[in-house]
Parts: C-alpha cells; structure tokens; sequence
C-alpha cells in the first residue's frame, strides 16, 4: 500500500509539473510576442515551448540551449532559467519514480 501512495504522489508530482511548465513557457511566449516580437516572429510565433515540436525548435533552443542569453531583457533570463529548472525537476520525478517501480517489481518491497 506504501508504494502505490508513493507512486501515487510522484505521478501527480510529475503531471503538475508537466502543467506548471506549460504554463511558464505559455507565460513566456506571451511576454516575447508583446515586449520582444522580433524575436518571437523569428521562433516561428510559437505559443509555447513545446518539446513534441522537436529539439531543434526555435523555441526549445531559445529556452533549453541558452538562446536568450542573446536577449538583454533579466525577465527573459529569469523566465528561462526558471523553466530550466522545473523541467530538470520533473525529470528527476520521472527517473526516480521509475526507479521506485522497478524496485518494487524486482524485490517486491
């Protein structure tokens, strides 16, 4: 009973934090396309930042691969950074969630 409570949680951890990050980056969006259009055209006007859009996305670069560093708005920076770090947050979720199941299944624990 322990483990599915926990499985539980860190599943409800990881899809709210799947929508908080959503929302960020919708957040973000909006902020470019009103105080830096030039640069939200050059992504593509794009609405979010979506990893489904591929890696190689404008938008994933600008976030993920440091394109803002570009851009000498501290909003900007502080936005990006902090999407950076609730996706590393929900990918540590992810991984030790499946670590938990494969413990539980391996060991029965």
């Amino acid at each position: 009973m322990l483990m599915e409570n926990v499985a539980l949680i860190l599943i409800t951890f990881a899809v709210a934090g799947a929508l908080r990050i959503h929302w960020k980056s919708t957040a973000l969006m909006e902020y470019l396309k009103d105080n830096h259009h030039s640069v939200w055209v050059s992504m593509g006007s794009p609405k979010t930042v979506a990893i489904a859009g591929g890696t190689e996305s404008p938008a994933y670069s600008f976030v993920y691969r440091y394109g803002y560093q570009n851009c000498s708005d501290e909003r900007v920076h502080e936005m990006c950074a902090s999407i950076q770090r609730m996706t590393s947050a929900v990918i540590l979720g992810f991984v030790f969630l499946l670590l938990v199941l494969i413990v539980h299944v391996v060991f029965r624990i």
